[in-house]
């Protein structure tokens, strides 16, 4: 069974702002392959919702890394994947939510 996913207007504006750095910063193409990444995690958590770990903060907040820099949290209801938040790991990590 493949499970909804809805995107949190925080996590849109996360990827949005990480898209935008990785354009200026980097190029277009390290930011198509940081898409790509992004993506192709959703897309497996969509089908094994467990798949990503559970967060320290939050029982029912998991967690699964999209690159070494950046960690996507999301939450499991019935049928439903709720993307709640794109973390950079190089911040403290007392920052995030989750």
């Amino acid at each position: 069974m493949v499970y909804e996913v809805r995107w949190t207007e925080n996590a849109f504006e996360d990827l949005r702002e990480i898209v935008i750095y990785l354009e200026r910063e980097w190029s277009l193409k390290v930011s198509y392959e940081f898409l790509d990444k992004c993506f192709l995690n959703i897309e497996l958590i969509s089908n094994f919702p467990y798949l990503g770990s559970q967060s320290e903060k939050e029982v029912d907040i998991r967690k699964i890394l999209i690159t070494k820099q950046i960690v996507l949290f999301y939450r499991v209801d019935k049928n439903i994947i709720t993307l709640l938040n794109l973390f950079d790991t190089r911040q403290d990590p007392e920052k995030s939510k989750f």
